[in-house]
Formats: C-alpha cells, structure tokens, sequence
C-alpha cells in the first residue's frame, strides 16, 4: 500500500482535509448539487472534486463549470477548484488528488447513479489515507418524486429507484438525505416520500430543487466521526455480504449503459423519432452533448430521466477559445450521448 499521502499530509503539517462522498441514483441531481457546491465555493474553499462515471464515455466532469487540463487525469476548473475523474482505481484518484494537497481545502466525491457507496467509504477510511483525508458526511441525493404517489410514479425511472438494491443501500448509507427536486412536487408528496426516508435509519433530510442548498448546511459538518456510523449498519442489514462481493449490486439491479460518439451534425428529426419509439422506453437516463443541422453554432446540453427532459444551448466558442482552451469542454464539437437502461435494452441497435 502507498503511505504517501499520509506522510505528505504530516510532513507539511496539514490537518485530514474532509472530504464529503455525494451518492444517489440516476438522475437524482448529483452533478447539479456538485456543480452549486464548487460555484457556491468560490473565494471560499478551495475543493478537489472526484466524479465517477457510468458509462464508456465521460459525461459528468464535462457538465462542471469551465476547466483546463493541468496533468493526466487532472483538471482545474474555472473558479480555481481541482476536478480529476475516476476510471479504474479509487485510490489511484484519490492519490492524484493529493498530489495538489497544500492548495486544497476540501474534497468532494461523486459516485457514478448505480454505485454501491459502502466500497467507496472503506476506501477513504483505508490507513493510507488515515493523515490526509477525513470522512465529514454521506450524502444521498433523491428524485422526491420517485418515492411519491404523484403522476410519475408508475414511470419504468421511478419504478427503477424504489426496485434498486443499489438505491436501498444509497439511502441506508446516507448521514444526509437531500430532497431534491421538490419544486416538482405537492407538499403532500413530499410528506409522503420523508416518512419513506425515515423508515431506514437517522439521516437528517433537507428538501431542495436544482440541488441548491447553502454549502454550510452540507460541508464540514462532521456527521460521519461517529464510531456507529450508517453505513456499517447497510452492509449487514441490507446486503448479507462482505466487501469482496461487492459489484453484484449492478448484476441484480440488471443495468447497462451504451454510448454514441459521432463528429457528424445531426438531424432533429430522427432523434426524436428515435427518442419517442419504443426502443426508447427502457431508458431509464441519458446525457450528453448535441449538435443538430437546425441549431448550427450551439452545442445542446441535454439531460433526461424518465419522462423529464431538460435542454440548454450553449454557443460553440470560436476557434482562438477553443486553441486557448476557453470555452466549456463540451462545446468544442462532436456529439456524446450516454443511455442508461435496464433489462432488454437494445442499446446498438437503438444508437447506431
């Protein structure tokens, strides 16, 4: 095993920099509540950011504010906070991030939707990272509607979460709850979906819509220093298994993802021919970024789980922004779509 981030941490006399792990399902805002955390943050804390992707293309680090690549691996966004993505190895990430240890204040990690948390918290509570990094909280970012009786409860999203054994051990791990999307809601499901909550353990619960909740009610709070913590709990009341089976959860859950990369401008209308066909049903989320002939010189943001769709258009940055690295990743051309299906879906032939 590496020691050197815990040496690094004591030779510069550094305190354990706390780090907050951002889980929840497919769609649940996670990369939203990311995003407002690192605005929110500037000239405030400076954080590293760790994003987990689900999928053969990386969509996530893309969606945060503006960035420039500084190493392999490593980007540093707009506001002066450090983003690095995750591929293989947690603890390799973790290691890269602590390489820029003495200009961090904070680390935030985000799991990919269909990630089991429990692995990722034994990893940052591993010995070689005993003087470096300190576990604040865990929390668990949830669509409200999902576990509401409103009109999109019967959707196969919705139906996916409440089915999910990886969404059951989320909330089971879970010091913090956050309500999202509440805007989209009664009052009277949103009651309905925090005695769901309540049912699994002591999580406080907090509602939000678009993932923006004062930082101070999230960052450094210290609701994982207890010795009792949630998620050792989840391991054995909600599993029945140990760590080195972990991974079995995406096997029962019956998820997979397909992903679409093209340098082609696209047509509008077979992508919605595409997108309301019934080979479309059993996407349960996809994201991406769209150039389409009708909307020459924007790149489209698009993010959908379930029957909601949310589109931003964003112009495409000239040549000197892009040479200069200026412009926003995700519009310096090409298209990247990634869907996120259960059980039959027909992601080749549906893509290509």
């Amino acid at each position: 095993q590496n020691p050197v981030s815990g040496l690094l941490a004591m030779e510069l006399d550094l305190v354990p920099l706390p780090l907050t792990l951002i889980t929840g399902f497919l769609g649940s805002g996670k990369t939203t509540l990311l995003n407002h955390l690192l605005l929110a943050s500037e000239s405030r804390l400076r954080i590293g950011a760790l994003v987990n992707e689900f999928g053969s293309v990386d969509i996530d680090s893309a969606l945060l504010v503006s960035c420039t690549s500084i190493s392999t691996g490593i980007v540093e966004l707009s506001n002066g906070c450090i983003c690095c993505t995750i591929n293989d190895s947690l603890c390799d990430a973790l290691e890269r991030l602590l390489e820029h240890r003495a200009r961090l204040d904070y680390v935030l990690l985000e799991t990919s939707g269909v990630a089991d948390p429990a692995p990722v918290i034994q990893t940052v509570r591993l010995p070689r990272f005993a003087g470096a990094l300190r576990l604040d909280a865990v929390i668990t970012v949830v669509d409200v509607s999902a576990f509401s009786s409103g009109g999109g409860a019967d959707e196969p999203a919705a139906l996916a979460v409440r089915e999910s054994v990886t969404a059951k051990q989320q909330l089971a791990c879970a010091d913090l709850i956050l309500l999202n999307k509440s805007d989209l809601v009664t009052s009277d499901e949103i009651e309905q979906a925090s005695a769901v909550m309540q049912r699994g353990g002591n999580a406080r619960l907090l509602q939000c819509h678009h993932g923006r909740v004062a930082p101070e009610l999230l960052l450094d709070v210290h609701l994982s220093d207890g010795a009792a913590v949630p998620w050792q709990r989840a391991m054995v009341n909600m599993t029945g298994r140990s760590a080195g089976r972990r991974g079995k959860h995406l096997e029962r859950d019956g998820f997979c993802s397909a992903a679409y990369r093209s340098d082609n401008v696209l047509r509008l209308e077979p992508f919605e021919a595409l997108r309301t066909s019934s080979a479309w049903k059993q996407v349960i989320r996809a994201k991406g970024f769209l150039q389409f002939e009708e909307c020459k010189g924007f790149s489209l943001t698009l993010q959908m789980c379930g029957s909601r769709i949310e589109v931003i258009a964003s112009p495409l940055p000239s040549q000197a922004d892009v040479g200069s690295q200026l412009g926003p990743s995700h519009a310096q051309g090409g298209n990247r779509l990634v869907v996120i299906g259960v059980s039959g879906l027909q992601s080749q032939q549906m893509l290509h």
